[in-house]
């Protein structure tokens, strides 16, 4: 169970398994259409970003049961967003996406990212300066072992399905301590999202 001071006045999404009527899956939605602030904002600098034109969501909380962690519920979750999307006519969705990883890892990680052409400074988004994560030693210079430099990054679901939709990643990071998790402030513009996820989930 968690909640904090963003929930109240959220929308959430839920999945919920109708064989035992328990809930599987939860997304938070933050509409700039209802709301000014965002949850990024207590770990980024983005006024920039919040400046540029067009409707934004932010996601966020996303949680799904280790048992549901499948096609059909990150399916479910997908529509349910688009649904959201086209009701509030946003243009850009965006948010922090989270990986725990170790400080080989997130060299390794952040490595990947820069190969696949996927980071952007568009938007001169920096992480505050409590949150960092130079302050915590993560570096793009940390010597890797061989291991991890032959090894392919392990890249969390949600990750995975941003990087498939056309999202691109700040190459400045911050450290959430309270999570012990990498957030990359996380941006997807709908009109790049991908063709066959904009077939499959936004009908456009």
């Amino acid at each position: 169970m968690d909640i904090d001071e963003y929930d109240i006045d959220s929308d959430h999404l839920i999945i919920i398994d109708k064989k035992s009527n328990e809930v599987v899956g939860t997304f938070r939605l933050r509409s700039s259409r209802f709301v000014d602030r965002f949850y990024s904002e207590s770990e980024f600098e983005m006024q920039e970003f919040k400046d540029i034109p067009g409707e934004k969501l932010e996601l966020g909380r996303a949680c799904i049961d280790p048992q549901y962690r499948k096609g059909t519920v990150i399916s479910l979750i997908w529509r349910g967003i688009a649904e959201y999307l086209n009701k509030t006519a946003s243009d850009i969705l965006f948010g922090c996406s989270s990986v725990h990883v170790t400080h080989e890892e997130f060299t390794a990680f952040r490595i990947f990212l820069e190969k696949e052409g996927v980071l952007s400074d568009q938007y001169s988004v920096r992480p505050k300066e409590s949150f960092d994560a130079r302050k915590y030693g993560f570096s793009t210079t940390t010597k890797l072992a061989p291991e991890v430099v032959d090894s392919e990054p392990k890249i969390p679901p949600l990750f995975a399905f941003y990087l498939r939709a056309g999202a691109t990643f700040s190459p400045w990071v911050a450290f959430d301590q309270a999570f012990d998790c990498i957030d990359f402030f996380t941006v997807l513009k709908i009109k790049d999202l991908t063709e066959s996820l904009s077939r499959k989930y936004t009908h456009q």
